[in-house]
């Protein structure tokens, strides 16, 4: 059967496990999470040692699973199998098939199927679909506009507030991999375990980025056509490799001029639209500099901003520094 994260994972809480788990999609943190899960919470330490075994799809085949699932657990009530990476092992869902529909119900068996999803045309999906011995997981990548909530929820549920201009500068900074995105929220969850309370300084102390010098001040440098912040955002970011990656720049300036090309041809009432693409009133305020700026000019923005994301990629171009692609693309921008 086919269940969201937020339900697989309250089953496990309540002790309820299902003797097969198919984790699938683009989204490895959700699967990784799953995974982990099952491994702390379905056997005690002691019982692990014989009864718990983790390895990789590129290191056996569909009969070693097969195999590993018949076996009984040695005093304790599960055996427990998690296959991490199991896209690596060939033809496993076709050979494994008749297992899923009739699995060992004191086994249980997590495939780890990371950055694909299964074809929902073949016998296997169509059979573990409504099958209730098999849970199915399919992590998609979280929306752009989603970011902040979830960065306030995450936060919440392990009992820390964030100022909301801290976390839109993690999610543009960071993006949507919500790995990365844990991982930082951890390194701050435990540097300020004491206080409880993040802000736009501890983003720029404890992770390294700039509240000044940064993708979302550029983006308002150039919403602005202030020439001399750009110029000096520009010149702390080439000096400062680390501190933006080209593709995180071209993301994050595309995702903003594209709102703001929605806003200045709105095809719905601005109020529906801001709903629809989860943005809060002073978040649509801050489109105004650009669409007054660059009115009737800002589908050129996206060109140019999409010619150089392309470049970054070594399409349609020679080798050239992200700095000096950089650099172009954002006089190029104020040009327009």
């Amino acid at each position: 059967m086919i269940l969201n994260f937020d339900k697989i994972a309250s089953d496990i809480g309540h002790k309820k496990f299902y003797p097969v788990y198919i984790l699938t999609g683009e989204e490895a943190y959700y699967i990784d999470a799953v995974s982990h899960l099952i491994e702390n919470n379905v056997l005690a330490e002691h019982e692990k040692i014989f009864n718990q075994t983790i390895v990789y799809g590129k290191d056996i085949n569909p009969a070693y699973i097969k195999e590993a699932c018949l076996r009984f657990p040695m005093m304790a009530e599960y055996n427990v199998l998690i296959v991490r990476e199991a896209q690596d092992c060939k033809k496993l869902m076709d050979e494994m098939l008749p297992y899923f529909e009739r699995p060992n119900k004191s086994t249980i068996l997590v495939l780890c199927i990371k950055y694909q999803k299964l074809d929902k045309r073949t016998k296997v999906y169509k059979s573990i679909e409504k099958n209730p011995d098999c849970c199915v997981l399919e992590a998609s990548k979280i929306k752009e506009n989603l970011l902040v909530e979830w960065i306030e929820n995450y936060l919440k549920n392990n009992n820390f507030q964030i100022t909301r201009r801290a976390s839109i500068l993690l999610a543009d900074y960071l993006g949507n991999n919500l790995s990365t995105l844990s991982n930082e929220l951890e390194k701050l969850i435990l540097i300020k375990k004491d206080v409880r309370q993040i802000d736009l300084q501890d983003i720029e102390t404890h992770i390294g980025i700039s509240k000044e010098y940064n993708v979302y001040e550029l983006q308002k440098a150039l919403a602005t056509k202030n020439i001399q912040k750009v110029t000096r955002i520009y010149n702390y970011l080439k000096n400062n490799s680390k501190a933006a990656a080209m593709n995180l720049i071209t993301g994050t300036l595309f995702s903003y001029f594209f709102k703001a090309f929605v806003f200045e041809n709105p095809k719905k009432n601005v109020n529906t639209l801001h709903s629809e693409m989860g943005m809060e009133y002073w978040q649509v305020n801050e489109l105004q500099p650009a669409i007054q700026n660059y009115h009737g000019k800002i589908d050129k923005v996206l060109e140019i901003i999409r010619e150089y994301e392309l470049k970054s990629k070594g399409i349609n171009s020679r080798e050239i520094p992200d700095s000096e692609l950089l650099k172009e693309m954002i006089f190029k921008i104020l040009a327009v």
